[in-house]
């Protein structure tokens, strides 16, 4: 029995902002080492829009 998984290849954009889920699709970490890695500045900091939006900027796709 063969079983076929349908992988979808996610893209972040040139420029602009993502969202954390999205960064997560194309870097294979967890969130908790995601924010650890802001705190150390291995990662970018994240933008704040809102009081209640957060988003990461898209040039973390030339550091991955």
């Amino acid at each position: 029995m063969r079983t076929e998984t349908n992988h979808t290849a996610y893209h972040l954009p040139n420029t602009g902002f993502v969202r954390l889920v999205d960064v997560l699709k194309v870097i294979p970490v967890s969130k908790t080492t995601w924010w650890k890695g802001i705190q150390t500045g291995r990662f970018p900091k994240p933008v704040k829009l809102t009081e209640r939006t957060t988003f990461m900027d898209s040039f973390i796709k030339r550091r991955a």
